[in-house]
């Protein structure tokens, strides 16, 4: 695995890939640390977002990290489908908010990057 964990979701895959939060490890996260992440992202052709930190966890950042995500990417590139820490993903979510979300990214070849805080658990 390499910088931020990023890797695809599977040998072969075009589309889909992990990957840590920006600034994982630290519990207060500045500007600075976000917009390595998103320059990282972009630079290896990530053109959406797939967010499923939850509420508490959004709390790391000093600023919306929802919002910066919305100017880097676009505002209809960035997903976000709160799931708790150490929990499986709600049906409703997956089905209603997740899966579309990265079907609509496959079907234009738009690569997406989905990740949680450490990239290995709900990413996965």
């Amino acid at each position: 695995m390499g910088k931020f964990k990023f890797a695809p979701a599977s040998r072969d895959e075009k589309t889909v890939f992990g990957a840590e939060r920006p600034g994982y490890g630290s519990l207060s996260v500045g500007g600075k640390q976000i917009r390595g992440w998103v320059s990282f992202m972009k630079e290896h052709e990530i053109e959406r977002v797939c967010s499923l930190l939850s509420p508490d966890q959004l709390g790391y950042y000093r600023e919306d990290l929802l919002q910066i995500y919305r100017q880097a990417f676009g505002q209809d590139a960035v997903c976000w489908a709160p799931v708790q820490d150490f929990h499986l993903v709600q049906k409703e979510a997956l089905t209603g908010t997740i899966l579309p979300f990265l079907r609509h990214s496959d079907e234009r070849g738009e690569p997406v990057v989905v990740h949680c805080s450490g990239g290995i658990g709900r990413t996965g």
